[in-house]
C-alpha cells in the first residue's frame, strides 16, 4: 500500500480546520440565537432568531460533511478527490459573498490553498491507486 503523500495530509489538515472554524460559527450562532430580543445586530439591523437557528444548523452540517470527506480522503476514496474540489469550488465562490467582512478572507485561503493540494499529481495518484 503506497504511503500517503503530504498533499493530501495537507487537505486533511485543511478540512479539519475548516470543520473547526464552521463549528465555531455554529456555536456563535448558538450565542446569538440565545440573545434576548433582537438585540443581535448584523451591518447595523436586527436580526431575527429564524437565521441564527438556520446558521447555526447549516454550519454544523458543513462541518459535519467536510469530517466525512476528510476520512474519505484519509482512506484514499477515488470520490474524494472530487468531493474535495467541489467544496473547495465552492467555498471560494461563497467566500466572495464575506470578503467585506474579514472572516471570508480566511475561507477563500483555506479553499484555494485546499484545492491546489488536492490538484497535485500526487494527491490524484492517491485517490487513483485506492479505486476500486
Amino acid at each position: 500500500m503506497p504511503t500517503r503523500p503530504a498533499s493530501v495530509t495537507a487537505v486533511i489538515v485543511l478540512l479539519g480546520l475548516a470543520a473547526v472554524l464552521y463549528l465555531a460559527g455554529a456555536i456563535v450562532s448558538i450565542v446569538l440565537l440565545v440573545e434576548p430580543g433582537q438585540r443581535q445586530l448584523f451591518l447595523g439591523g436586527a436580526i431575527d432568531d429564524r437565521f441564527w437557528l438556520l446558521s447555526a444548523a447549516l454550519f454544523t452540517a458543513l462541518a459535519i460533511v467536510l469530517v466525512l470527506v476528510a476520512r474519505s480522503a484519509l482512506s484514499g476514496d477515488p470520490g474524494a478527490g472530487v468531493a474535495i474540489s467541489l467544496l473547495g469550488l465552492l467555498g471560494a465562490g461563497f467566500s466572495l459573498f464575506a470578503v467585506t467582512h474579514g472572516y471570508g478572507w480566511v475561507i477563500l485561503a483555506l479553499s484555494l490553498l485546499m484545492l491546489i493540494a488536492n490538484q497535485t499529481t500526487s494527491a490524484q495518484q492517491w485517490y487513483r491507486s485506492h479505486g476500486g
